[in-house]
């Protein structure tokens, strides 16, 4: 009898061992799980603040930055070429043109920090992915520009520092979002401002009720390769792979 009681307290100790255990595995999670979610909070009221304050230089850029001839060449079909200044190369923009595109550049670069430290994808698409689109199109020859290799006397290439390499993630994933979200999808997203021609509005589909237009960016010699997504895609496979792509 003594040896079975000597048992079945072993057993009774083993059990609310166990439950001990489990508890304190139960609260090291739910730590865990809070502090994620106050991290994720932080991230969104920090890109608030910043994306609120870059809300001027978006609005010229998106008013008044000229578009680059292929851009225009592109959309041809939805585009009338003569209400658009345009240019060709960087020389061809004014110093506040590009000190407005740089404001942009880095306003969205820290979109892709803030996504990094734990900002939800979903919440900066569904709030701004227009934004990013338009942003994006506007500003990838620029980048493509600034990033190109400079050829020195010898014929050597030689490869600028990185620059804005994220903005044509979030473009790309802004269009994606655009084209796979049913709440998007049979929508134009157009560039307008008023004609330099006449004053009149004027306008550029970038995606037009088919999913049709701009093409996403080609990315960059270098980047990481496109995290692979299966099945097919839709809007959430967008956000988890933007995710990666910016967290990598």
């Amino acid at each position: 009898m003594m040896l079975a009681s000597l048992a079945d307290s072993s057993d009774v100790a083993g059990i609310v061992g166990t439950v001990v255990a489990l508890v304190g595995l139960v609260a090291v999670f739910v730590q865990l799980r809070g502090a994620a979610v106050a991290s994720r909070a932080q991230a969104t009221i920090q890109f608030q603040q910043a994306f609120h304050a870059s809300r001027p230089a978006r609005a010229r850029l998106q008013e008044t930055f000229p578009v680059h001839q292929n851009v225009l060449n592109a959309l041809v079909a939805t585009t009338d070429h003569e209400h658009f200044r345009s240019w060709r190369m960087l020389e061809d923009l004014t110093d506040d043109e590009r000190a407005a595109a740089a404001a942009v550049v880095n306003a969205l670069n820290d979109v892709g920090q803030h996504v990094t430290d734990g900002l939800s994808m979903r919440s900066a698409l569904q709030q701004y992915h227009s934004i990013f689109v338009r942003a994006g199109a506007l500003l990838g020859p620029f980048l493509d520009q600034h990033n190109a290799p400079r050829i020195d006397a010898s014929g050597q290439a030689h490869h600028p520092t990185r620059y804005g390499r994220r903005v044509p993630k979030l473009f790309n994933a802004g269009l994606a979002y655009h084209r796979c979200h049913p709440k998007h999808t049979g929508k134009e997203l157009a560039l307008e401002r008023k004609s330099v021609k006449d004053g009149s509005p004027a306008r550029i589909v970038l995606v037009d009720i088919h999913g049709g237009g701009i093409d996403e960016h080609h990315g960059y010699p270098g980047d990481p390769q496109k995290p692979r997504v299966l099945g097919p895609k839709t809007w959430k496979t967008v956000v988890r792979r933007c995710e990666r792509d910016l967290r990598r």
